[in-house]
């Protein structure tokens, strides 16, 4: 059974939560405009607390900061964070002190507290689950929730899309809108250009409620009838690196054949969820790993590890459908079956024999009114 969206804890001021993300299909071709991606919310989440500051200024407390991270308000909610104002923390609280600013709700300095279930307690090395976009959700919702606002899932997603723009952060905006949203997400990126301009680097907080040209979002409750199993190589991957490696490599005569037949392995994933049915959801999975081993070759790329293969190949002797997810190079994989607790169990089994360990994360629910 899936955990639930976490609870407030007693005297917050404001409270914000991200759920985790995995890639199902259409990774790398998602970073091109109008290439759809399915991306899956994990029940493993990253919260965000926030209290009235003691002081004038603000700090920021996390256990991936090695001391408070200290911060002051200017006019509007403008947030002066010195030493950090490129963190996407600090991006995430100018957001949303603009956001609170801009809805006449003022702006007051907050303490906020950051606690994340994405990372492996023992170590603090990441799996891989999107702990950017869950941190930069988390931050703008508890500091707008604490000047009284309740932003929706899809203003989230927008307003974490703007402080990713602040901080510089590359990529494809995909983890923010699994973080906002939850469940399965059917996600094609905005045209980057046309986001650009609206944004001006992601501080005309206006362009909140301008059109998006390339956005598509929508999202589903994972279907009872599918099993999931997530595995862990032990080995973290940069995206960043990864995504820049492969665009070094890209070659002009297949930079649109690899995005279209991604996008339609995507599409086909997406309707086989929508109907349940475990056999159609194999066949685009199974495609889409082949793809990016395609696209790995042709690039020069590693995407499917030693260790990720061991993890696709223990279950596709199990009879399920495996690949990586994300970017690759390390962190997770996945796999899909037909729902049945025996053959799940028989596959954490196998992968351990194989050095891969089963993660303890099952599909999160799509976000509800008030989580």
């Amino acid at each position: 059974m899936a955990r639930p969206w976490p609870a407030a804890p007693a005297g917050a001021a404001g409270f914000g939560a991200a759920c985790g993300k995995l890639y199902l299909a259409g990774e790398y071709a998602v970073m091109t405009p109008g290439a759809t991606a399915v991306i899956l919310g994990v029940d493993r989440h990253l919260t965000a607390a926030a209290y009235p500051a003691a002081g004038e200024g603000g700090e920021v407390r996390s256990a991936q900061f090695a001391a408070p991270r200290r911060y002051r308000l200017g006019p509007d909610g403008a947030v002066d964070a010195p030493g950090w104002a490129d963190d996407l923390v600090a991006a995430a609280l100018a957001v949303g002190h603009g956001l609170a600013a801009r809805a006449g709700a003022g702006a007051r300095p907050l303490r906020l507290e950051i606690s994340s279930g994405l990372d492996d307690a023992a170590t603090g090395r990441k799996y891989g689950l999107g702990s950017s976009g869950a941190v930069t959700i988390a931050v703008i919702q508890a500091v707008a929730r604490a000047h009284g606002l309740d932003p929706a899932p899809g203003e989230l997603y927008r307003a974490g899309v703007l402080a990713a723009l602040r901080a510089g952060a590359a990529g494809s905006a995909g983890d923010l809108a699994c973080a906002a949203f939850g469940g399965v997400v059917r996600y094609t990126r905005p045209e980057p250009a046309a986001l650009a301009a609206l944004s001006h680097a992601g501080r005309d907080l206006g362009a909140l409620a301008r059109p998006w040209p390339g956005l598509a979002l929508e999202t589903m409750a994972w279907p009872a009838g599918i099993g999931l199993a997530v595995g862990w190589t032990g080995s973290p991957a940069a995206t960043g690196a990864q995504l820049a490696a492969a665009g070094r490599g890209a070659r002009a005569a297949d930079a649109a054949d690899f995005p279209a037949a991604m996008g339609a392995a995507a599409e086909g994933l997406w309707a086989a969820l929508g109907a349940a049915d475990a056999a159609a959801a194999a066949a685009p999975i199974r495609r889409a790993r082949a793809l990016l081993a395609g696209y790995a070759a042709d690039r020069g790329i590693v995407i499917e590890t030693p260790a990720l293969a061991r993890l696709a190949d223990a279950a596709e002797a199990r009879g399920w459908a495996a690949k990586s997810s994300g970017a690759g190079g390390g962190d997770c994989g996945i796999a899909l079956g037909a729902a049945d607790p025996a053959a799940a169990a028989a596959l954490r089994q196998d992968w351990a024999a194989a050095g891969i360990a089963a993660l303890n994360a099952a599909p999160c629910p799509p976000r509800a009114a008030g989580q």
